[in-house]
């Protein structure tokens, strides 16, 4: 019994690195779309020599050698820094260069050479305790960071799809409980727990692959240099502020009437604040401003708003389209965001608002 373990063990082993290998040859021809897709590829292929690494421990004589497996170890900890870099890239496009890196390996890569020179339980001690804190900090920062970002690009974007970085909370918590296992199923090193681990490792980065490899980074406009208009301003469509007496209609209200009523102009599946803001006579800064804090909402919700109404009149129109049909005529380049966008904006699901309409 314990040969077949064993032997499901290597198999286990060979598959992830046929699983990482295959990973890397996929993304290696996307690797210069962007500096995001570069730093994945050589995730991939950091995984990859991991696991080579671990082939030195079928020789029986290794697995029982304490100063290998301690190297093994020390080896191993390089993954916490290796995936700081691929998430703060995810959600700080750019600022990972090659001086960060250095950075984020140096203590690391010091701790390893200072445990082959020096094999003491207190060097892999201490680097443990230095990672979980190092690690525990990237994570807060990365949350906070997506979520600045990620309200950055509705506040500039009408549609979110594949360029939004919430998908990064889901890969951390997949990635920590990966970690959670390792750390687990290695505490007493055994041929089923190698095994284990190798299977929930495929499974965890067949996922997190699947939401970074769809992820597109774009670029956000820096805001407008212009002088912004001073709390409880209204502002023109000539970007300049106007206060409002009594019964008056704001400028800059009268003109995202028309260009939304009459014009339509969320039709458009790829619309932008810019392309707003030009339509109506104004710059990024004051019409983002005023749909914030006049309006009390942002640009992706105002526009995904409008394009809800619009669905549900088509549906009521049109009650033989089908809902991709819908989604697409009324501006959503997302069926997911149609239906979510519909059920907040109109109060129910698009299938319940269809049941409950007459005859």
């Amino acid at each position: 019994m314990s040969e077949i373990i064993e032997n499901l063990s290597h198999v286990m082993r060979g598959a992830a690195l046929m699983f990482f290998i295959l990973l890397s040859v996929t993304i290696y021809t996307h690797r210069k779309e962007s500096n995001f897709k570069r730093i994945l590829f050589w995730s991939m292929i950091f995984l990859c020599v991991l696991i080579l690494k671990d082939m030195m421990f079928l020789d029986t004589d290794t697995w029982n050698n304490p100063y290998l497996c301690g190297i093994s170890l020390m080896t191993d900890l390089l993954y916490v820094p290796v995936m700081a870099l691929f998430f703060f890239e995810a959600v700080i496009p750019g600022w990972i260069n090659a001086k960060r890196v250095a950075l984020f390996f140096l203590p690391g890569a010091a701790a390893v050479v200072l445990y082959i020179v020096r094999p003491d339980i207190l060097v892999i001690r201490y680097t443990i305790l230095y990672m979980v804190i190092f690690g525990l900090t990237v994570v807060t920062v990365i949350l906070l960071a997506m979520s600045r970002r990620d309200n950055r690009i509705k506040d500039y974007f009408s549609d979110t799809s594949d360029i939004s970085v919430t998908w990064v909370w889901k890969a951390l918590c997949t990635l920590f409980f990966s970690l959670i296992a390792w750390t687990v199923l290695m505490w007493k090193s055994s041929w089923l727990g190698d095994s284990l681990y190798f299977l929930i490792s495929i499974c965890c980065w067949t996922y997190i692959y699947r939401l970074a490899v769809k992820h597109k980074v774009v670029e956000i406009p820096a805001a407008d240099t212009e002088e912004r208009p001073e709390d409880g301003d209204d502002v023109n469509p000539a970007g300049q502020p106007a206060a409002l007496t009594a019964g008056q209609t704001s400028p800059i209200q009268e003109k995202l009437e028309k260009c939304m009523g009459e014009d339509e102009i969320f039709l458009n599946h790829r619309l932008t604040l810019s392309d707003l803001a030009v339509s109506i006579g104004t710059n990024r800064t004051y019409l983002s401003d005023y749909l914030n804090r006049v309006m009390n909402t942002t640009f992706y919700e105002y526009i995904n708003g409008a394009r809800a109404q619009k669905a549900a009149s088509l549906i009521r129109e049109y009650p033989e389209k089908t809902f991709t049909e819908i989604a697409d005529m009324s501006g959503f380049n997302s069926l997911s965001t149609f239906y979510r966008s519909f059920t907040k904006h109109i109060g129910i699901p698009p299938a319940r608002f269809k049941e409950k309409m007459p005859g």
